[in-house]
């Protein structure tokens, strides 16, 4: 083939056809129209060049190619309270109270809204002064602020606005589902809505002993699939356990149901203390102590339910309900063979709680053990191991290095436990099993030596 040939074989090339822009242009228009309010929040790492890049505009004074996406960003991490109390960032803050005083563009003065929301202070000079500019260009803002400020008519007023959304909630049953009806498009936000938490939680504060309003503060807290919030622990945790230091302990459904609540909520101060840290010591008291309760209940319930030599359990079951009442186990801690976690979570899932991993732990010895459960007691300076069917008791000093330790997720029964045990026994003879485990808990038991 000679090249002429194959020159004039090869088709011409057809330019592309760029795609038609109307949709997507239209797209952006109605996303800018329905949330002209975006401010994005910049990584961490990147905030302290963003306010070098401001500074550097305001004092060149050279704007020429700036973005007005770039200056809402850089007020935003001005307006954050990690900046705007430094002296160096002042210039930047009075800069966007000049730019809102001037400004006939409805795009930077919703963006500066958002920018109110979220750095949202009571009292505060930056939030006063924002609302006061926002105000006085009120003739700028997208219908749906207007619409909310109509609900609050001075949603603008950084001494009151908080207050005034809180007034809004009392009356409310589900007060996440009302803001947002109220257009509130994220009730959980930060800055404002952090405000109005912390108020709204002092409000119903003195109502937290009753049922119906824990349920209402637990459905603002969870109101749908992955909108849990968890900021602002501590003033939850104090505001439900407050009512109970130093008083009388409420009936048991009421104190399952807290438990519970918190314990959704929180996690399990006892295995993730994360979100307790802060925790006034009295009110983790109380906590500690319920959990110790509801959990040797709780174990006591599961063995009932599968227990087949009933009167023997019977007598265990109210020995170590005495001793508990009576102040002598400090901490309990349960871990259920297969059958019985799949008992114990549809237990509390009919009981309308979550089945949250972590509630309690597993015991995995398979085989003949396959079915053992066990509970684990801290008593005085003693690790007491009991467990249902015909598992022996067995007990530790709390300083011997082979004590099984509460709280962990997973326990053996035989290698955690039964071969580690310097002291045991059956039950067999309910009364010399009641007299050893009250003599044993107040006596010296040996330290474990590994057999040789």
């Amino acid at each position: 083939m000679d090249l002429d040939f194959a020159l004039n074989s090869v088709r011409p090339l057809s330019l592309p056809v760029l795609p038609k822009l109307t949709r997507l242009i239209a797209a952006k228009k109605r996303v800018l129209n329905r949330w002209p309010d975006i401010v994005s929040d910049p990584p961490e790492a990147d905030k302290e060049v963003i306010i070098a890049q401001m500074l550097a505009l305001l004092q060149n004074n050279s704007w020429e190619d700036t973005k007005m996406s770039f200056v809402l960003r850089a007020f935003k991490v001005a307006f954050d309270s990690k900046f705007r109390t430094r002296d160096d960032v002042s210039p930047i803050i009075e800069h966007a109270f000049d730019e809102l005083k001037a400004t006939t563009r409805p795009t930077f003065l919703n963006g500066m809204v958002a920018i109110y929301f979220s750095s949202y202070e009571p009292e505060a000079y930056h939030s006063l002064e924002l609302g006061r500019r926002i105000t006085a260009k009120r003739h700028l803002l997208k219908s749906k602020w207007l619409a909310i400020e109509k609900t609050y008519p001075f949603l603008f007023d950084a001494s009151r606005a908080h207050r005034d959304i809180v007034a809004s909630m009392e009356n409310m049953d589900e007060p996440w589902q009302g803001l947002k009806a109220n257009g509130f498009s994220n009730p959980h936000a930060t800055g404002l809505m952090d405000h109005v938490h912390i108020a709204y939680v002092d409000m119903i504060r003195p109502k937290l002993h009753m049922k119906k309003w824990l349920d209402i503060l637990f459905k603002w807290l969870n109101p749908e699939a992955g909108k849990r919030k968890i900021t602002n622990s501590i003033n939850v945790i104090e505001a439900v356990l407050g009512h109970w230091i130093g008083k009388s302990v409420p009936d048991q459904a009421l104190r399952q149901a807290i438990t519970e609540y918190l314990i959704n909520q929180y996690n399990d101060p006892r295995t993730n203390e994360s979100l307790w840290m802060g925790v006034a010591e009295d009110h983790r008291k109380v906590i500690f102590r319920w959990l110790t309760g509801e959990d040797l209940r709780f174990f006591t319930a599961i063995v009932d339910a599968t227990q087949k030599e009933v009167k023997q359990w019977e007598t265990r079951k109210e020995f170590w309900l005495k001793l508990y009442d009576k102040g002598k186990i400090d901490a309990v801690w349960v871990a259920f063979c297969p059958s019985a976690e799949c008992r114990a979570r549809e237990l509390l899932t009919r009981d309308g709680f979550t089945a949250k991993d972590g509630r309690f732990g597993k015991q995995s010895k398979g085989g003949a053990r396959s079915n053992t459960s066990i509970l684990l007691m801290q008593i005085g300076k003693k690790i007491v191991v009991d467990g249902c069917h015909d598992y022996k008791t067995h007990i530790f000093n709390i300083d011997d290095p082979m004590a099984p330790k509460l709280f962990k997720p997973e326990y053996d029964c035989d290698a955690d436990v039964r071969h580690r045990s310097p002291s045991s026994k059956s039950h067999h003879s309910i009364f010399d099993w009641k007299q050893w485990v009250m003599y044993s808990i107040d006596s010296n038991t040996p330290m474990y030596k590994k057999k040789s």
